[in-house]
């Protein structure tokens, strides 16, 4: 796979699903073709296929198949959480978990990211909760970047057929005025989306 960045950056960020079948070779290659970027922080947070990275889900999937799986062929092809998380500890990607973090970039400028890689939905895919139980947010005001897996209920967020984002992260994106950008990824890989401070959708 041959990727050009387009410009020098000081932070890179990947929003998730670092492949869509959750194979452990292509979430190496990922995480390798990431490594590539010049930024001094490398960001990613997990996603709604980035099956490993949710243990009780993987253990799910693999309960659930139609035969039973062999455990070795099952780890050779897939690995497991402890060995996808051992390729991010030893690369130049930091793995985002659930909350607020603070870094400082070789400017020396200090950067507070909120990140989450929880989505709502009636299906059955990783750092999921049903839509009626909601999920909080926490992105505070002192926030200067926040990282969804998940899209603001109306905002870029039409996927087959219909709305797919969170009414809960709408409104904590709305109250959000202090953040310098709130990203987040479309469902179907289309883009992404920046809200900046002045409260205009760009």
């Amino acid at each position: 796979m041959t990727f050009t960045y387009p410009q020098p950056a000081e932070v890179a960020i990947h929003y998730g699903d670092l492949t869509m079948k959750f194979k452990l070779d292509g979430s190496k290659s990922a995480i390798r073709l990431f490594e590539r970027s010049d930024a001094s922080l490398r960001l990613a947070i997990a996603g709604s296929h980035d099956l490993t990275l949710d243990t009780p889900m993987f253990k799910k999937k693999v309960a659930e198949a139609n035969e039973p799986l062999d455990p070795r062929l099952v780890r050779r092809v897939y690995g497991s959480h402890y060995e996808i998380r051992s390729v991010f500890d030893n690369s130049k990607v930091i793995l985002l978990g659930e909350g607020t973090h603070h870094f400082t970039v070789r400017t020396r400028a200090s950067l507070i990211i909120y990140a989450s890689p929880h989505t709502p939905s009636l299906g059955d895919w990783c750092f999921q909760y049903r839509p009626g139980q909601g999920h909080e947010f926490a992105i505070t005001s002192d926030v200067d970047v926040a990282i969804t897996h998940e899209l603001p209920k109306g905002i870029m967020d039409y996927a087959n057929g219909q709305r797919t984002g969170s009414s809960d992260l709408f409104g904590v994106v709305a109250r959000a005025q202090t953040a310098h950008a709130l990203l987040w990824s479309h469902p179907q890989g289309l883009g992404c989306k920046t809200r900046c401070m002045e409260g205009r959708f760009q």
